[in-house]
């Protein structure tokens, strides 16, 4: 039996997550827009459409594909751009902090069987190390204090480590069931679970992509000065 804190706990992160993200963005209409897509996910799962695990492809790994089109469209677009130049490392960086409660929650999801072993990090999910470090390199990045290198080392770190977790999920997902039948994913058809692929694996993703675009940013900046500075 699912537990509140389960089911209402996570509930609450991604809702949070989600409501972080569009603030950050600062446009109406982007917020409009991700409430409509959370609704979207929330109500395809109430359906059980999404646990329709035996059509040829699944709609759970349709609905994700689409989810994951839509933040890599979003990051490359001129909006993203726009949160990349304007907001700051420590924001970009500060708000990935939500994979630590994440990870914890998770930990605690798989005593109840919502998710599997192997997606924790008693089994071969270390995930929760890019929300500690995030907390870390976001308060340096606050005090002035974080170089470039850390910056970018942090960003590949966390980015493998959610390509990682990534992997794990799909593999464990029913029509791959490579961990066993008992220890399958596939309670993220649910609802509010299919929250985790669709709004904070997607809001991950869309941070290290920003954090990415930030650093270019950056960096032409640095080479645009010193050849003004040269004189040519």
């Amino acid at each position: 039996m699912r537990s509140d804190l389960t089911v209402y706990g996570f509930a609450l992160l991604a809702v949070a997550v989600a409501a972080l993200v569009a603030a950050g963005s600062r446009r109406p209409g982007v917020m409009l827009g991700i409430a409509v897509l959370t609704a979207v996910q929330l109500g395809l799962a109430y359906s059980g459409i999404l646990g329709q695990w035996n059509r040829t492809p699944p709609p759970m790994v349709l609905m994700l594909l689409v989810c994951f089109a839509i933040t890599v469209a979003f990051a490359f677009s001129r909006i993203g751009e726009e949160m990349a130049a304007t907001l700051s490392y420590t924001a970009l960086i500060g708000v990935q902090a939500f994979r630590f409660p994440l990870e914890l929650w998770m930990q605690h999801a798989s005593v109840e069987r919502v998710i599997p072993r192997q997606m924790t990090y008693s089994g071969a999910n270390l995930d929760i190390i890019s929300g500690l470090t995030a907390m870390v390199v976001a308060a340096v990045a606050a005090r002035g204090l974080a170089p470039r290198r850390l910056l970018i080392g942090w960003n590949a770190l966390g980015s493998l480590l959610l390509l990682n977790i990534i992997v794990i999920a799909v593999r464990s997902m029913p029509m791959i069931n490579a961990y066993g039948d008992y220890r399958m994913n596939a309670h993220v058809a649910d609802a509010p679970f299919v929250w985790l692929p669709g709004v904070l694996v997607q809001a991950a993703l869309l941070g290290h992509l920003l954090v990415w675009r930030k650093l270019k940013i950056d960096a032409n900046l640095e080479d645009a000065n010193l050849q003004t500075d040269s004189g040519v």
